[in-house]
């Protein structure tokens, strides 16, 4: 994701220092410092390819000396984005593209289990946010925002609709 792409997106996405971010397909990283360095916020890079999980540490092992960040906020998992386990914490992820859409269902199903519904991303250009659904919600919730719209604490998905 090119730097100038990057402003774009967060003069209309809000980041702060309270948010834990999931940058699924890393890469080399850009993101988690990009994010880190400007918001402050904990990032968590997600990243199947071993060669650019290893150039990560590295650009982590340089990011921390040159500036001057807390390094728990800032972690690379070399795993496959469906694999990664959601942490209670997490509240926004990213997505590269290209993932297929099968993959990408799947990790959107492992976000809503946790609670996170609805569940709102930018896809090519375009804001979405997940609000239809087939599957099962739990009669448990979080809490009540109002308007008819619950935050729920689990959420069973079998098929998701934008």
């Amino acid at each position: 994701t090119s730097y100038l792409a990057l402003e774009t997106l967060f003069k209309e996405y809000c980041v702060n220092d309270k948010d834990s971010v999931v940058d699924f397909g890393c890469g080399k990283g850009r993101l988690p410092f990009y994010i880190n360095y400007y918001y402050n916020s904990k990032v968590t890079g997600i990243e199947m390819n071993n060669n650019y999980f290893e150039i990560c540490i590295n650009n982590k092992k340089s990011y921390l000396k040159h500036h001057n960040k807390s390094r728990d906020k800032i972690e690379f998992i070399n795993t496959f984005a469906e694999e990664y386990q959601i942490s209670n914490s997490d509240n926004k992820f990213y997505f590269f593209n290209p993932f297929s859409v099968q993959l990408f269902m799947k990790v959107i199903k492992n976000i809503l289990v946790p609670g996170f519904f609805p569940l709102s991303f930018h896809d090519e250009g375009i804001d979405i946010t997940i609000n239809s659904y087939r599957g099962t919600l739990s009669k448990e919730h979080l809490g009540y925002i109002g308007d008819g719209i619950y935050w729920y604490k689990s959420v069973s998905v079998d098929i998701i609709q934008r």
